[in-house]
């Protein structure tokens, strides 16, 4: 029975063995197939920069089709083991497809490459290129580096190498304006197409890209040291982006051609309506339809930015720029018109939308670029030219895309001169709802215009019938040779009896101050107008019969009485010299000046002249505070006005919507609220009254935070491990804070935001390693806007390292140390002692790795080591805690010392590396002799299958490796066996692995010492004594522990001098 159950344990192990190798050879399998799948990456990474943009260029991987890439930057080199702390400069909208050079959107069949272009008339990139350009953010010139990472399959390849992936030298980069990239030009060099990247970090390159075309025209008898006026040219809806060889028709101005390519969810192409998309939505991911976030003005920040360009290439004369254009194309021109004088003198537009909302025909394309009706996303207009229009801000974008509203609720805004015509046929922007209810907006917002309704004539281009070319080109027809510039203020004439009705109706075409003109230098009929602080005065004559209608100065340069104030106005006949009218009026609160009703008569026409006094030309004006304090008691001043007895002060919190927070009469010129403010963004606005009662006008008003900074409050130490906690003081206004943790060694930063608490604390994902650090805090108000940063807490962190392995026992005389990298660390130094003798075995400086192995042989023993981390000669980490191994396989009991009824108790031990089997030695501890020594035990566990004697024992383990080293004895525990009921001898052995050696009475009687230890093997028999208490006897006898003062008991045969020791206490 016993073979028979031998060979089936043998069976059974051989199985196993074989199981463990082939699980073992998986194991090791796996790690090369991941590594190979992790060597798939971008290669051949390059960089440069020109003009305030970074062009990064690397190898597509042409081994896998659909991957994707990400681009890291960050001021030092950025390697695999510290890209956790670099930039990922494509986090917002994801990772960048492949094929990033291709240049699917452009406009076909006028040269431009099938991919991108990065040097002026250079070589367009290969397909296989991967491109990304990002422009260097203010405050960020300096050196910095840049990764890029390849995603195949949503799994992102961290695995970095410098000179591929990763670059080896910094770029050198400086806040600077983009310039375009020249990517066509015709032979004359008259014709011209560029490639213009925006900014991608403030873009929104899901719908349509970052990159754009737009192409130059220059008049064929250019000269660069004349001043040319510009004439925009957007395209209409369907259309793209054309070149021409010169300007047109030999027009005396450059010509640009803009491009819409269309965008919106992958295969989609909806043109922008030349104003913008939503800001927050991801049409890469989130498909067509924006729901949430903001409608930012994309198209026309690029379009501005597109005159600038051009303007810094060839001689613009920025007075005289003017955008036309038909259907889509004239709805870009009036928009732009209507919202940036700063930049346009006028425009022309050829059926244009006026209001978006209630056009039947393109709902669909609306909804894809800003959300539905519905929803109504906030705008926000950003851009070097945005300031004048920054205030509407949050405007639901279909109210800011209803130029019928904004007319009126902008009445007091500057607008372009504007020239506006519509077909009464036109279903396409349908007359209905476009173009006959605009007339009557027109003359409500008093703005200067001329226009016609065209009868019959559907939606095509309607030519120059309603342009003022004897105002605005007299030397060249199609407002080519445009002449007014836009520092010339012009009348906002109204309601004119020649002119068509405010309602035009659905037959007849009806023009509308068409016959009307006033005098200017190149159209000298009469004496120039007149703007000055107290004075206005323009001449301006009907070329057909008197007429009377409303006139209002329009884009005054330096006539800006207040709201409130009085203006005394006549009407001189300017043939006869005679008065027609005259009267007083009163600012209103847009600031303009109306004249009602007055006559215009022919030939040299009539002089109106508008007068203010001083005193309604000086409201108060807000002197303090500056643009940012950081007392939360600021104190408002202001300057004094004329017969003033008092001020009513206004003032406004804008960072949380409330929008007056206090208002309060104040006699003198200042005011210090009695209360904090908290941080925020506030408004004042001041006004005087006078003895009467009369209130002037609301001073300009004046905008300024407070930016308190919080106090951060100091680490226990200057020293610190791990991950700090960091706590701050709260602050009043503040609804989140910004955190910034540096990197004093490595310039690298971690910015976190978090929301207010009661108790602010924090502490940041990942351990900060070595190094020496700053942290900072600012506050965040309700509007988005942080304050000043607290003063910053400076701290070294000297993480210890973590060990791995060994620990424990092994059979190894050359193991190997490793251990967990600390970030930061270059270097390591390791401390190897012999734990018996104290001697230092190993004591490694400047390890570069995160594992060691001796390089000769490391004598049998017990050893303690510990690590710790190196920046370079700067900074040394904590030490580690220590580990202790054993390199002889001696083994550690895992059952503990005790008490114990169990007649058969288990013993368990700790598995020892390169062990092929284990010993065991239970001993008498009232003798000292052993009864039970076993040998080739093959697992980490054992029971004597007999029963025990109650009584204590001492128990041993110790290992024979697979080479045949036997390990010294591992620490012993004793074991108290408690009295219970005789046991039955039990005449049957359990399957083992081995069976232990049972000692009959007769060897004790003989004495043990000579007796050889062996393992039963096959065929072997066992007497067993006849006795009551089987009790098996010792094969040897072992020295017990000594008491103080007695000698040692004799230790024979087989007994290492190990066993000695414990004997001894050592």
């Amino acid at each position: 029975m016993i073979q028979r159950s031998l060979a089936r344990l043998c069976g059974l192990l051989e199985s196993v063995s074989r199981t463990s190798r082939r699980r073992r050879t998986l194991a090791v399998n796996r790690p090369e197939s991941l590594e190979e799948r992790q060597m798939l990456a971008a290669t051949a990474l390059q960089a440069f920069h020109r003009s305030g943009q970074t062009f990064i260029t690397w190898n597509e991987d042409t081994a896998v089709t659909g991957e994707k890439y990400n681009v890291y930057r960050s001021a030092s080199p950025i390697t695999t083991a510290n890209i956790g702390a670099s930039e990922k400069l494509t986090s917002k909208w994801g990772p960048l497809d492949d094929n990033t050079t291709l240049h699917p959107r452009r406009s076909q069949d006028i040269g431009i490459p099938a991919t991108f272009m990065i040097n002026d008339l250079g070589t367009p990139l290969s397909a296989d290129k991967g491109l990304f350009v990002y422009t260097t953010p203010t405050g960020q010139s300096g050196t910095w580096y840049y990764a890029v990472t390849q995603l195949t399959g949503n799994t992102e390849s961290m695995l970095l190498t410098t000179g591929l992936n990763s670059l080896t030298t910094g770029v050198t980069e400086l806040v600077a304006t983009p310039a375009p990239v020249l990517t066509v030009r015709n032979v004359s060099g008259k014709g011209r197409i560029y490639t213009q990247y925006m900014d991608y970090a403030k873009w929104n390159p899901t719908f349509q890209g970052y990159a754009y075309n737009y192409s130059v025209a220059l008049p064929d008898n250019y000269d660069p040291n004349v001043s040319w006026p510009m004439k925009l040219m957007p395209h209409a809806y369907g259309e793209r982006l054309r070149m021409e060889p010169s300007a047109e028709y030999g027009w005396p101005c450059i010509e640009v051609f803009l491009d819409d390519p269309g965008g919106g969810a992958p295969g989609e192409r909806f043109q922008t309506w030349w104003y913008g998309f939503a800001a927050d939505h991801n049409y890469a991911t989130q498909g067509s339809l924006p729901t949430a976030g903001r409608v930012e003005n994309f198209t026309e920040q690029r379009v501005l930015k597109t005159i600038d360009e051009i303007s810094s290439m060839f001689k613009v004369d920025p007075l005289r720029v003017h955008s036309q254009g038909h259907s889509m194309g004239a709805s870009g021109s009036l928009s732009l018109g209507i919202r940036y004088a700063n930049v346009f003198s006028g425009i022309f537009g050829s059926e244009p939308m006026t209001n978006y909302a209630s056009s039947p025909l393109f709902q669909n394309d609306f909804s894809v670029l800003w959300g539905s009706q519905a929803s109504n996303l906030p705008i926000v207009n950003n851009g070097v030219y945005a300031g004048p229009i920054k205030k509407y801000d949050g405007m639901g974008v279909y109210n800011w895309m209803n130029h019928h509203e904004q007319l009126v609720n902008r009445r007091g805004d500057n607008m372009a001169f504007l020239m506006v015509g519509h077909g009464k046929a036109d279903d396409v922007i349908d007359w209905a709802t476009q173009g006959k209810p605009f007339i009557a907006a027109l003359n409500a917002g008093n703005v200067g215009f001329s226009a016609e309704q065209r009868f019959g004539w559907d939606h095509n281009w309607m030519s120059f019938d309603f342009s003022l070319d004897t105002m605005f080109s007299p030397a060249d027809g199609g407002l080519s040779a445009w002449a007014y510039p836009r520092n010339v203020s012009f009348p906002g004439i109204t309601n004119a009896t020649g002119s068509g009705p405010n309602v035009p109706g659905t037959t007849g075409t009806n023009f509308y101050n068409m016959q009307l003109e006033w005098s200017v230098p190149w159209n000298p009929f009469h004496t120039d107008l007149v703007d000055t602080t107290n004075q206005y005065e323009i001449s301006i004559r009907s070329n057909t019969v008197a007429q009377t209608a409303d006139v209002t100065p329009q884009r005054r340069q330096a006539f800006n009485p207040i709201p409130g104030a009085t203006v005394t106005w006549k009407n001189v006949n300017n043939v006869t010299g005679q008065l027609v009218q005259s009267g007083t009026l009163i600012v209103d609160a847009d600031g303009l000046v109306k004249l009602p009703s007055v006559t215009i008569g022919t030939g040299t026409g009539n002089r109106f002249i508008l007068t203010v006094p001083a005193s309604g030309t000086i409201p108060p004006a807000v002197t303090g505070p500056t643009a940012a304090t950081v007392n939360q008691k600021p104190t408002i001043t202001w300057t004094g006005t004329p017969d003033a007895v008092d001020y009513d002060l206004q003032v406004s919190n804008f960072s949380t919507g409330r929008n007056v927070i206090l208002r309060t009469t104040v006699a003198g010129l200042s005011y210090t609220p009695t209360e904090n403010w908290g941080i925020g963004q506030y408004k004042v606005d001041v006004r005087s009254r006078s003895l009467s009662g009369q209130y002037s006008a609301w001073s300009e008003a004046k905008f300024f935070r407070i930016s308190t900074p919080p106090v951060v409050e100091p680490l226990v130490s200057g020293a610190t491990t791990g991950r700090p906690t960091f706590q701050w003081s709260n602050l009043l206004g503040a609804t989140q804070y910004s955190l910034i943790l540096r990197n004093l060694n490595t310039n690298q930063t971690v910015i976190a935001t978090v929301n207010r608490m009661d108790d602010n604390a924090y502490q940041f994902p990942n351990s900060l390693g070595l190094g020496g650090y700053s942290f900072s805090v600012s506050g965040i108000d309700a509007s988005g806007l942080s304050g000043n940063w607290a003063s910053t807490l400076t701290f070294r962190s000297i993480e210890p390292v973590t060990l791995v392995s060994p620990d424990g026992s092994m059979f190894n005389t050359f193991p190997t140390l490793t251990w967990l990298p600390v970030p930061g660390a270059t270097n390591y130094e390791l401390i190897l002692r012999n734990v018996r003798t104290g001697a230092a075995a190993a004591w490694e400086q400047s390890l570069t790795s995160t594992s060691w192995t001796p390089k000769t042989a490391l004598a049998y023993g017990d050893y303690r080591w510990s690590v710790r981390g190196r920046l370079g000669n700067v900074l040394n980490g904590n030490w580690s805690l220590t580990k202790d191994f054993n390199n002889r396989g001696k083994p550690i009991l895992l059952t503990a010392s005790g008490t114990t009824t169990d007649r058969t108790p288990t013993i368990n031990w700790a598995a020892v590396p390169g062990a092929a089997s284990y010993h065991v030695n239970i001993a008498r501890l009232d003798t000292g002799k052993a009864i039970i020594y076993v040998q080739n035990l093959t697992g980490t566990s054992f029971a004597p299958l007999t029963d025990l004697a109650p009584r204590e024992y001492r128990i041993w383990v110790r290992a024979v490796s697979t080479t045949g080293v036997i390990s010294e004895w591992g620490n012993f525990i004793n074991i108290t066996i408690t009295s219970a009921d005789s046991p039955a001898i039990n005449s049957l052995i359990a399957m083992d692995s081995v069976v232990p050696i049972l000692m009959p009475d007769v060897i004790e009687e003989r004495g043990a010492s000579n007796v050889p230890v062996t393992s039963i093997t096959a065929g072997s028999s066992i007497t067993m004594a006849s006795r009551t208490e089987v009790e098996p006897e010792p094969v040897e006898q072992i020295a017990l522990p000594m008491e103080a003062g007695k000698v040692p008991q004799k230790v024979s045969g087989d007994i290492d001098i190990v066993m000695t020791e414990w004997a001894l206490g050592f």
